[in-house]
């Protein structure tokens, strides 16, 4: 069995060709822009408005909101990244690049409250670079990683007041994973934080290997074959301060991922100086950060007595506060390790701050679902 720490894999990423400055284009796929076509629609906004049932995923109380008494929604999203790595002249473009991400749900509302049940990916993404590229390290096979997340939720909302409604939602959360990365054999003993079997034996002369690799994948595009589930819980209000005034605000928990693996025998290591095993692999505490958001809707109509043209205008906003997309853990030494900061807010094809490569192996970035997540397009 083979342990991976998460932020060392992340570093790993970062600086697989040491001493040699490696450029890229980042995208975030965790935690996207904006869920559901309404709040996508409008750069993300979604705290204080109505927004359909991608009120599971954004701010449960909006629930209260809906206009119908029941309400059937099924949308389809498209993520296309454009992801390139480059060391020196060297230069490699990353071929996966269109992700289909679907959702559904459903809400109903019985008097003061009003409950439903939808199923959305939270996002996910991956990267895919050739055998022949220089992310191989002469390796002879190709480079790639899907990262997906999803969550099944179960939303309620209460109205406890013409002002005043609350909610909250217990989400079903679960990831999955690919990995076929090539590093320095020297990188290896950084990523690796436990081991038996055939690898122990090999530390030493891994060390010194040219490349080695760590390959996982069960080539389904809805599953990867390291996975994990757990859950989350969500909770939010919305104030009608003002007729034209309306304030909300959400709390996203943090996740409780169990550790994701793969079965006995779905992972393989080699190198290139013919070493060669096959296990387990287990990716420690992979987790989705805790999230704050605070929003506002202001809308104005004019008044039909004296205006025969009874136009309106609507302005909203939202403001999140998130975590770190990032794994912190104090070892024995008392040094914390973190993954590369990824920020909800941070613009596609942006370079993630203090990482130096692409969206791929990183954890935090890549996407394959299992169904009700994406699908590669």
């Amino acid at each position: 069995m083979i342990t991976l720490q998460p932020s060392r894999l992340a570093l790993a990423c970062c600086f697989a060709f040491a001493g040699t400055p490696l450029s890229a284009l980042a995208t975030n796929g965790m935690l996207l822009e904006g869920y559901g076509p309404i709040a996508t629609g409008m750069g993300g906004a979604s705290t204080a408005l109505e927004n359909g049932l991608a009120a599971a995923i954004n701010n449960p109380a909006t629930l209260g909101l809906m206009a119908s008494p029941a309400q059937l929604d099924v949308a389809i999203g498209t993520l296309g990244p454009r992801v390139s790595s480059s060391a020196g002249p060297q230069k490699a473009d990353s071929q996966g690049r269109s992700y289909i991400m679907p959702a559904m749900g459903y809400g109903r509302r019985a008097g003061p409250w009003t409950w439903g049940v939808a199923l959305f990916a939270q996002g996910g993404m991956g990267t895919e670079y050739g055998a022949d590229t220089f992310l191989a390290l002469g390796s002879g096979r190709d480079v790639r990683s899907e990262l997906g997340v999803g969550r099944l939720m179960v939303p309620l909302s209460f109205k406890a007041s013409d002002r005043l409604i609350v909610g909250g939602s217990i989400d079903y959360v679960w990831s999955t994973l690919d990995l076929k990365m090539a590093l320095q054999g020297a990188q290896l003993g950084t990523l690796v934080t436990g081991g038996s079997g055939m690898l122990a034996g090999a530390a030493t002369s891994l060390a010194t290997a040219p490349w080695a690799r760590i390959d996982f994948s069960d080539d389904n595009d809805f599953s990867g074959a390291a996975k994990s589930g757990g859950y989350a819980a969500k909770f939010g209000l919305v104030y009608q301060a003002t007729p034209s005034l309306r304030l909300g605000a959400s709390y996203h928990s943090k996740t409780q991922l169990k550790d994701m693996r793969t079965s006995a025998s779905g992972a393989a290591m080699s190198a290139s100086n013919g070493f060669a095993d096959t296990g387990r692999i287990t990716v420690n505490d992979f987790q989705m950060p805790e999230q704050w958001a605070m929003g506002m809707a202001a809308s104005q109509r004019s008044d039909p007595v004296r205006s025969r043209s009874q136009t309106h205008w609507l302005v909203r906003g939202d403001e999140q506060l998130p975590h770190e997309l990032c794994h912190r853990r104090q070892n024995g030494h008392g040094r914390q390790h973190q993954l590369c900061p990824a920020p909800a807010l941070e613009r596609p094809n942006r370079a993630a701050p203090g990482c130096a490569t692409s969206a791929e192996p990183a954890m935090g970035r890549a996407g394959r679902p299992e169904p009700g997540q994406q699908r590669r397009a």
